[in-house]
Parts: structure tokens; sequence; C-alpha cells
């Protein structure tokens, strides 16, 4: 059993059951009883506001939460790519070619069948798309609470929409965005009042593989291992570079900006 999901699920039902979803044992415990056969528990490294979303997960079985979230995500993914193909004008007669895009993109089939969380993700950018377009400020900020469930992932795209905040003054918007994430940062206190230290307790453990650690397939890692140089200052150097591009592509393209 090798699912991204099974980390969601024992994190949500440890949650709901008043046990600690950020703990290494306790999760191995839950993970074990649906047969993980791993040496340690598949940790989520999700902040707690992450659980204001995942917590029904926690009162079903394993196999109907797994398929609910299956057919949830694929659903968000199909249907998404028809809203999105709307979005940007395409053009109606060929929104087939959003499904057949969706159909050709591998990593999806690595998202659907890993369980992994990417799709609600997708969804929350959908619903700030949409709502700009209809101009629902308040709801486009809202919407941003799903797309703050790995805030890293989207680095740039935060910055860009700060900038376009303090541009165009949408400040509606970033009232939407705040209490959309004060929402889903304060309910999982109400279940769990100490569980923003158990995160930070989690992180300070001795003896943990951190996200931080791990070869992902970016390009700071190829640079540490090209330049045989392990330190995280270099991880983050394509990261910088990213972020001098945009403020470099804003300053010229920012009257028009959409």
């Amino acid at each position: 059993m090798i699912n991204d999901f099974v980390e969601y699920w024992a994190a949500a039902r440890l949650f709901v059951s008043g046990g600690n979803p950020y703990s290494p044992a306790e999760l191995f415990k839950t993970q074990e009883a649906i047969g993980w056969n791993e040496a340690a528990a598949l940790l989520m490294w999700n902040p707690p506001w992450a659980l204001s979303f995942i917590w029904p997960l926690g009162f079903l079985d394993y196999d109907t939460a797994q398929f609910i979230w299956f057919l949830l995500h694929t659903l968000i993914v199909f249907i998404g790519a028809q809203l999105l193909w709307r979005i940007y004008d395409g053009p109606a007669v060929t929104a087939r070619y959003a499904a057949f895009a969706v159909l050709t993109f591998a990593p999806l089939y690595f998202v659907l069948l890993l369980g992994q969380i990417g799709p609600l993700i997708l969804l929350g950018l959908i619903v700030f798309l949409l709502a700009v377009k209809k101009q629902s400020w308040m709801l486009a900020g809202a919407g941003l609470a799903l797309v703050a469930l790995k805030p890293h992932l989207l680095h740039l795209f935060w910055l860009a929409l700060f900038l376009w905040f303090i541009k165009a003054r949408h400040w509606r918007s970033l009232l939407g965005m705040a209490v959309g994430a004060g929402a889903a940062m304060v309910f999982p206190l109400l279940l769990n009042r100490e569980i923003y230290a158990r995160y930070i307790d989690l992180y300070s453990s001795a003896g943990i593989v951190r996200p931080e650690d791990w070869a992902t397939a970016s390009l700071g890692t190829a640079l540490g291992a090209i330049l045989g140089i392990e330190n995280i200052w270099l991880r983050v150097l394509p990261t910088i570079g990213g972020v001098l591009w945009l403020l470099w592509y804003w300053r010229g393209h920012a009257a028009g900006w959409n």
C-alpha cells in the first residue's frame, strides 16, 4: 500500500476521534490497522488548516473514504477542465479539447491513483478565477483558502496575487481571503486547542525526515546533486530566480494585468 491518501484518512480519523494527527506513533498504529506495512508512518505535513477540509473522511471507513476521495477529485479535474476552457474564452465547439488535454497529461494519473490533494488546490483556483470573472470579489478571496493547502506549491501565484490586489485595490478580495483562511485556521482549534503546537512539535522532532530533506524532482535538488552540495539555500535558488523574474515581468506588464 503506497498511497498518499493513507496519510489524509489517518490524520482525519485521529482528528475527529480526539487523537493527534501529527503523532508518528498514533498515525502508524492507525495506518497499520488498514494494512500499512511500511516501517514508519506516512506523515501528513500539510498545516493544520488542511484538517478543515479533510476531517469528514475520519467518520468513514478507509475503503469508502478512498472511493469518495477518488470520485470527487476525478470530477474536479474533468469538470474543472471544461470550466477553465470557458474562463479562458475557449470556443464552445472545441471544448472537447479540454478533456483531451486532461487525458493526455500523465501527472493526472499519479495524482488520482496516489490520492494526492492537488485537485482540491485546483478547485480553489477554479473558484477564484470564476469569481474574478463575475467580479464576486469576496468569493474570489474565500476560494484561496483551498490554495493554501500547500502554500509553497504556488509561491509565484501568491506574489502576483498580492501585487494585483495592491494595484487594482481589490480590498474585498483580500477581505474574503482573510475570512476564508481565518475560518479554515480556527476550525481545527474547536476540536483540538493544541493542534498548532503539535504541528510544530512534529517539525522539531528528532530523527524524522522533513519535506525540505526530500530528494524532490526539482531543479534545486538537481543542482545540489550535480555540485555535490547538500544545502537548503542551494535548493531555493531557482525559487529566488523565479521571484526576480516575476517582479521584472510585473514591471513591464502590470498596466494590462488580468
